[in-house]
């Protein structure tokens, strides 16, 4: 029977240490598993100094330990009389078990496969295995055993979260660092919230409990009260992701996003620092501004009032309607001008979004220093204080920067 598309019943497996003594074949098969594992547990070493979640310290540690290691491999091979590189095993159609020195890097595609960059990766990913063993004798089953092999590099409940959980992981935003595990914070369906590190990039997330969340008033909520929690905690910048993210393995996010946009994510990261986003919503009551437009307008007013009573021809209605709406723009407009005139000079960025409601006469977000808030807030109060009962303000100081955080 083929084995893998092999043209032979037995695929031919031969040492590669054949100038060795009969004495040392055992010794040298023995040294081939040990460099193996030596250069598996390197290659995660590696993985993990990458997505830079090694102290310095502990990368130290663990070079030294591999140094030591190779040292004590180079020691018993002249003891068993091995020259090093024999130390490999030819699996025929399936490569070798070790890659030529220097043909392998972790992540990266080899033209030369082997058995440690097939583990590498199965380590990498996260392998679960179930299944069931009985032993028995007669038809008889005396012994029954549940299995559940559990093959990876990362934390066991990182291989939970990507493999087994069926609804995969709900994602808030990205940090610069990690956040520590001292730290406390409940996600959405009251899951606590953990950060992960992918290709550098440290990313909040809970487990997703639905894989499509609505978006309610709370949901909403929650998911920004966990940025703005991060933040209080010390993570000023930070780059939030839009509501309603939910992606089945950490794979997808280094695919969609932290690959393809790394060099804007950091450009994002290098814009934000030191600074913050505030917004200013402005509303009005539209009747009492009618009704201060005509207090204001002598004329308007008494061409009004003329008309009370009467029976209005279309062409009537529309012209007194026009000089009303006319004179509204302009009273919305001189407060416009207000605001730009005062925020727009304190800000690095500024942005003007679209109004939401018919009583919402102006909406902007502007980018500025973290240390410059209070002189920027109290300019938000003089203005507040200019127009009186006639405007509703909606400043937010302490929120997560989403319109200045856009990779378009």
């Amino acid at each position: 029977m083929a084995l893998l598309g092999s043209t032979s019943e037995n695929p031919e497996i031969v040492t590669t240490t054949n100038k060795l003594n009969s004495k040392a074949g055992l010794a040298s098969l023995l040294l081939t598993v040990i460099e193996l594992l030596r250069q598996l547990m390197e290659a995660q070493v590696i993985r993990r100094m990458e997505q830079q979640i090694l102290s310095e310290t502990e990368l130290d540690k663990a070079a030294e330990s591999l140094q030591k290691l190779e040292e004590q491999v180079l020691q018993l091979c002249e003891i068993f009389e091995i020259e090093p590189a024999d130390l490999n095993v030819n699996l025929g159609e399936f490569g070798t078990l070790l890659p030529p020195p220097g043909t392998y890097y972790p992540g990266e595609t080899s033209n030369n496969p082997s058995i440690l960059e097939l583990l590498d990766r199965l380590l990498n990913i996260g392998i679960v295995v179930h299944g069931d063993v009985d032993l028995g004798l007669g038809n008889l089953n005396l012994i029954h055993a549940k299995l559940r092999l559990i093959l990876t590099s990362k934390p066991i409940e990182r291989l939970f979260d990507k493999k087994i959980m069926n609804n995969g992981l709900y994602l808030y935003g990205i940090l610069p660092a990690p956040i520590s595990e001292k730290v406390v914070l409940e996600g959405l369906d009251q899951q606590p919230v953990q950060s992960y590190s992918v290709d550098g990039f440290n990313f909040l997330y809970s487990e997703a409990k639905k894989e499509k969340y609505l978006t309610s008033r709370r949901n909403l909520l929650c998911h920004e009260k966990v940025l703005e929690l991060a933040m209080s905690e010390g993570f000023r910048t930070l780059l939030p992701l839009r509501f309603g993210l939910v992606v089945k393995t950490w794979e997808t996010v280094t695919d969609q996003l932290t690959r393809p946009h790394k060099e804007k994510l950091e450009e994002l990261f290098q814009k934000l620092e030191g600074r913050r986003e505030v917004s200013v919503k402005v509303f009005w009551n539209s009747q009492s501004e009618i009704q201060g437009l005509l207090e204001s307008n002598a004329s308007l007013k008494k061409k009004r009032d003329a008309m009370e009573g009467k029976a209005l021809s279309t062409s009537e209605i529309i012209e007194i309607g026009k000089l009303i709406e006319n004179g509204l723009q302009l009273r919305k407009q001189a407060i416009i001008d207000a605001f730009r005139c005062e925020l727009n000079a304190l800000a690095e960025e500024f942005v003007e979004n679209d109004t939401m409601t018919e009583e919402m006469i102006y909406n902007a977000a502007y980018l500025i220093p973290w240390e410059s808030e209070s002189n920027f807030s109290e300019k938000v109060q003089a203005i507040d204080h200019k127009f009186g009962d006639r405007l509703r303000i909606r400043y937010n100081n302490f929120t997560a920067p989403y319109t200045f955080a856009q990779l378009s």
